[in-house]
């Protein structure tokens, strides 16, 4: 994959498994609110010194680009259906 290629795979492959296991909770009964906390998620300081492609790809990975994925993603589902229905 090319860079931007791998940001793109990693994030729809996270919104997948998320949104799968969100279902999956819910399905239980778990509450799936969000968790007070004091703030952000936790950075270690080197805890990526082990990743080197995802070190070098952390600046495309910080960028939201949520609104469009969610976009993308639908419309795919939406050709994905209208397939099955032909």
């Amino acid at each position: 994959f090319r860079d931007e290629a791998a940001v793109a795979a990693y994030r729809a492959f996270s919104s997948f498994l998320l949104g799968h296991l969100l279902l999956e909770v819910a399905a239980q009964g778990t509450e799936i609110g969000p968790a007070e906390s004091g703030g952000g998620p936790a950075r270690e300081t080197g805890a990526l010194d082990g990743y080197p492609q995802v070190l070098g790809l952390q600046e495309l990975l910080s960028e939201d680009r949520s609104g469009d994925e969610f976009e993308e993603s639908l419309e795919n589902l939406l050709n994905r259906l209208e397939a099955l229905n032909r």
